[in-house]
């Protein structure tokens, strides 16, 4: 054999060696190509479901905010009624707590009321967090009699 000869022979062999054995070439980059566009699927929805997750993450957040802030309310209502039996001049007052480590904002103004001489009106404003961008703010209004029994009667 002939050097031209053997050159060819082993140019043949080395590319036989670099295709799989049975598949012509343009095959193996379709599989690559449905390989790449499954990963890229199997991404995106992946990706979905992280954001529905943080978001359904958040929203639970925020009824639970709500709800702390309805039950501060009635917090601040039942405050408010105490402080009224025991004083008649009583006119509300800004009550700050801790809850959680998130600081929580209970306001209460006392009003007489126009309509009735007898009552007075009782509103609560409930911020939990206080933080205006996360907060959830319950506002409550209640009537209560001008003369509340006291704590001293009631026993």
């Amino acid at each position: 054999m002939t050097r031209g000869r053997i050159d060819d022979v082993r140019r043949r062999m080395i590319r036989r060696r670099s295709f799989s054995p049975g598949k012509p070439p343009h095959r193996r980059g379709v599989v690559v190509l449905v390989v790449l566009i499954c990963l890229l699927f199997l991404s995106v929805v992946s990706v979905s479901l992280v954001k529905l997750a943080l978001a359904e993450r958040r929203q639970i957040q925020r009824e639970a905010f709500r709800i702390q802030s309805v039950w501060l309310a009635e917090a601040g209502r039942q405050r408010a009624l105490r402080q009224l039996s025991q004083d008649a001049d009583y006119g509300g007052e800004q009550w700050e707590i801790a809850l959680d480590g998130r600081p929580a904002l209970v306001q209460t103004t006392i009003r007489n009321n126009p309509e009735n001489a007898g009552e007075r009106d009782i509103e609560i404003t409930a911020d939990y967090p206080v933080d205006p961008a996360r907060r959830a703010r319950v506002t409550k209004t209640s009537a209560a009699p001008t003369r509340l029994p006291s704590a001293e009667n009631q026993q």
